[in-house]
C-alpha cells in the first residue's frame, strides 16, 4: 500500500506579516488516487474546501511503502540508509528475533541478587533507533514554538525545546504493539490468537476471580510477569457485570465500555510500581465475554517516556483526562 504525507497549510497565515502559525495535517496510508477519485466524485466536500482554502500536492512514498519508513524520510529527509528504519520490525542477526525496528527498550545489565529478588546495579533504557536530525530540531534551535502530537517513528520522543507526544511505535505496557485480554466462559477450542489473550473463566454463583497480566517483574528471578487481582460477578437477568479490579468498581450493561482505569502492578511492595491504563468492554452475559483493551502507559505517570518535555503528557491528562498512548488507537 502506497503511503501519502498530505500537508495542508493555510495561505492566508503562510503569507501574513508576521505569520503567526502554521498547521501540518498527515494522513497515513492516504492514496492520492482514490483521494482523487472521490473528490471528482463531489463526496469529500471538507477535503474539498480545505484544498480550495490551502494547497494540496501528491508526494513520492518510501521504498519500502511502509508507514515507519516514510515518516522517518519525512521526520529526517533521509532515506532509509540515513535513518535506519527499514521496516516495521527488525532482526537482531545474532539469534534471527524479530524486534520493533524504531525503539528498543534495554533492562539494567547487572543486578544483585538476593533471595528470589534481584536489585539493578544501574538503571535501565529506551533508545530510539531512528538515527538522523528531525526538522522541529533545528525549528527549535531557531526559536521557532513547535509542538509535535503524535508523528510516527518518535518513540521515545527525541529530546529538544518542543512539546511532543510520542505517536506510531509507542508500546503497550507489555511493550508490544498491542496484546488485549478477553475473559469468557465460553472459550474457542483454540485460545492462542494473534494480538491478545483469551482466558477462560468459570463462573460459580456468577462470580469469579481472575488476574489481569501486567509487565515482566524484572525485580525478580526469572522475570514473571506481573499481574493485578481480578474480580468479576456477572448478573445475567439484569445483563450486567460488575468489575472489582484496582480498588476500583466498575459496573457496566452490555454493549457498554467503562472509561480508562489506572491499574498499579506491583513490581516490589511499597517500593516500585508500574502504572498502567485500560479500558472494559462487557461483550455480553450469557455466556459471558468481556473485552479488555491494551494496557497503555499511562500518561499521569508514565513509566517511559512518551512526551517532551516530561511532564507534557500529565498537563494533557489534566486538560482532557487519560487518552490512548498506544501507537495507534486501533487496540492490535
Amino acid at each position: 500500500m502506497k503511503y501519502l504525507m498530505l500537508f495542508l497549510l493555510l495561505p492566508a497565515l503562510l503569507f501574513a506579516q508576521p505569520v503567526e502559525k502554521v498547521l501540518c495535517i498527515g494522513f497515513d496510508g492516504m492514496d492520492p488516487q482514490l483521494l482523487q477519485k472521490y473528490l471528482d466524485q463531489g463526496v469529500m466536500p471538507n477535503f474539498e474546501k480545505l484544498i480550495a482554502d490551502g494547497d494540496f500536492k501528491n508526494l513520492e512514498t518510501a521504498i519500502p511503502p511502509q508507514s515507519p519508513v516514510a515518516w522517518s524520510n519525512f521526520i529526517t529527509g533521509m532515506d532509509p540508509g540515513g535513518h535506519g528504519i527499514f521496516d516495521f520490525i527488525h532482526r537482531d542477526p545474532k539469534t534471527l528475533a524479530p524486534y520493533l525496528s524504531a525503539a528498543q527498550a534495554m533492562a539494567p545489565q547487572r543486578w544483585w541478587h538476593v533471595a528470589d529478588w534481584k536489585i539493578p546495579r544501574g538503571s535501565g533504557s529506551v533508545e530510539l533507533l531512528r538515527h538522523g536530525t528531525a526538522f522541529w530540531e533545528i525549528l527549535a534551535e531557531a526559536g521557532v514554538d513547535v509542538t509535535i502530537f503524535k508523528v510516527p517513528s518518535n518513540f521515545p520522543p527525541v529530546d529538544c525545546e518542543c512539546r511532543s507526544l510520542s505517536g506510531m511505535g509507542t508500546p503497550d505496557i507489555l511493550g508490544t504493539y498491542g496484546i488485549f485480554s478477553y475473559y469468557t466462559n465460553d472459550p474457542p477450542e483454540d485460545i492462542n490468537i494473534s494480538g491478545g489473550r483469551i482466558i477462560p473463566v468459570s463462573l460459580r454463583d456468577g462470580h469469579t476471580k481472575t488476574t489481569l497480566g501486567g509487565p515482566v517483574n524484572s525485580y525478580r528471578d526469572g522475570d514473571p510477569e506481573s499481574e493485578a487481582n481480578f474480580d468479576i460477578t456477572v448478573d445475567r437477568n439484569s445483563q450486567t457485570a460488575l468489575l472489582k479490579i484496582a480498588d476500583e468498581t466498575i459496573l457496566l450493561n452490555e454493549d457498554q465500555w467503562s472509561d480508562w482505569v489506572t491499574i498499579d502492578f506491583q513490581m516490589v511492595p511499597l517500593l516500585k510500581s508500574v502504572s498502567g491504563i485500560c479500558r472494559f468492554y462487557l461483550m455480553g452475559t450469557d455466556p459471558f465475554r468481556l473485552y479488555v483493551t491494551p494496557v497503555n502507559i499511562d500518561p499521569a505517570n508514565p513509566e517511559m517516556p512518551i512526551s517532551t518535555p516530561e511532564n507534557y503528557s500529565r498537563e494533557l491528562v489534566d486538560d482532557v483526562g487519560l487518552y490512548y498512548t498506544q501507537g495507534l488507537p486501533d487496540d492490535t
